[in-house]
């Protein structure tokens, strides 16, 4: 009974997990712009402040508690990157999420590139993959936890955001 009830979680767990893949997510892709995501992706929602004078970059979140914790960064009217925080139901294509550990990223993806974190120190590091040409990834770990991830072209090595 015991493993019966295990199997069932990890069904239910499956059944809720979404995967971005190596571009996009929900249909969403890297490069689009911003309001043909809004179109894709109905509940999105920008970030952006009409009284700033500079909205080169800002974000599309979703209002859907489904999807809380990830975000679309949109500079010059494009999506460049999607970011993924604590949202532990959205993986990669090779099924990396939030609570993954490194070795889990080192299994799944053939050739990474290992950094020190740049606010941890020893205790975080940034696990960068290159997916295409373009298009990367960066695992966000702490203590060899993923916390958080993106996925985009160069807008990736932007470590604060628009900011």
């Amino acid at each position: 009974m015991k493993y019966f009830f295990t199997l069932l979680l990890l069904i239910s767990f499956q059944l809720q997990s979404e995967s971005l893949t190596k571009n996009s997510f929900k249909g969403v892709k890297i490069g689009i712009t911003a309001s043909d995501a809004i179109k894709i992706f109905k509940s999105l929602k920008s970030t952006a402040h009409p009284e700033e004078s500079d909205s080169s970059c800002y974000y599309l979140e979703s209002t859907d508690k489904q999807y809380k914790d990830i975000a679309f960064m949109i500079i010059d009217g494009r999506v460049a990157r999607i970011d993924v925080f604590e949202n532990k139901n959205i993986s990669t294509a090779k099924g990396i999420h939030i609570g993954s550990t490194k070795s889990d990223v080192l299994a799944k993806y053939k050739q990474v590139e290992v950094s020190p974190h740049p606010y941890l120190g020893g205790a975080g590091e940034y696990l960068e993959v290159k997916l295409t040409e373009k298009i990367g990834i960066i695992f966000e770990t702490e203590k060899d936890t993923i916390s958080s991830f993106r996925l985009g072209d160069d807008s990736i090595y932007f470590i604060e955001g628009c900011s």
